[in-house]
């Protein structure tokens, strides 16, 4: 019997042992004082050696990479005007036109999204002390998030929604479609890891792995890639001064990654 089932076995009678003396001290109305010091003795005497056997604790990591399946982007206008229910008007209109071109490029209702609305008032800076009242003109920002499923459309989507008005592009991200099961695989190469650091730290010790006592899985990362803005503007601008016409964008490979501590018990 190992030092982990010995250890839960003497736990199990200490309770079952404690359980007995409160149904006895109880049925045959024994002092509270004799009782309670009888339960405090069984108490340390089943505590007094529960330190953990010998163990080594190492981390694992493991890693899969992929070329991107998808890409997410996030869009929209930014408008001002002087009067409020022109500003609304026209930026629900431009967001609509947005959406219905979405809509017709085969993108499913599922995969768009209206991701951000705000009105902003600007004021004029004279008047008083405390500023003026009265406001010199209204700023909105709608962006709209959508999934393009297939990433060599990419240019001919995006030539198309900014010929019809949009003025900013918040984010792009890069996606693999069944990042599921290459974070099992790389789950995987991570226990592996984990297992051969074990080996090696044991043999140089001089000691054998008896087993696994507790593995912790640290896994964090959700399989996508965000894309820096400022370098899509850049490589959209040299491709457009080179008069090229490949891709303006280049999803290259996204690293799904994995990482877990393992203790293993050591003789």
């Amino acid at each position: 019997m190992d030092h982990n089932n010995v250890f839960k076995f003497f736990n199990r009678l200490f309770f079952v042992i404690f359980k007995l003396i409160i149904y006895f001290g109880l049925m045959l109305g024994k002092s509270l004082i004799a009782f309670c010091v009888t339960a405090l003795c069984l108490f340390n005497l089943s505590n007094a050696d529960t330190r953990l056997p010998p163990m080594i604790t190492v981390t694992g990591k493991g890693e899969v990479k992929q070329a991107p399946e998808q890409v997410v982007v996030t869009l929209g206008v930014e408008l001002r005007e002087k009067v409020l229910d022109d500003l609304v008007d026209k930026t629900d209109k431009a967001s609509a036109d947005i959406i219905y071109y979405l809509l017709n490029k085969d993108i499913s209702a599922g995969d768009i999204q209206t991701s951000y609305f705000s009105i902003y008032p600007y004021y004029t800076s004279s008047g008083s002390e405390y500023g003026s009242t009265e406001v010199d003109f209204y700023t909105s920002t709608k962006t709209v998030t959508f999934t393009l499923r297939n990433i060599s459309n990419y240019d001919n989507v995006m030539d198309g929604l900014y010929e019809r008005g949009i003025n900013r592009v918040n984010d792009i991200t890069f996606k693999v479609e069944d990042v599921q099961e290459q974070r099992l695989q790389a789950r995987k190469y991570a226990v592996g890891n984990a297992t051969e650091s074990a080996k090696l730290f044991a043999g140089e010790l001089g000691v054998k792995l008896t087993g696994v006592y507790m593995i912790n899985d640290q896994t964090y990362d959700d399989g996508a890639a965000p894309v820096p803005m400022a370098a899509l503007k850049f490589a959209r601008e040299a491709a457009d001064s080179a008069g090229s016409s490949g891709p303006s964008i280049a999803g290259g490979e996204i690293t799904i990654s994995a990482s877990v501590s393992v203790s293993f018990f050591i003789n």
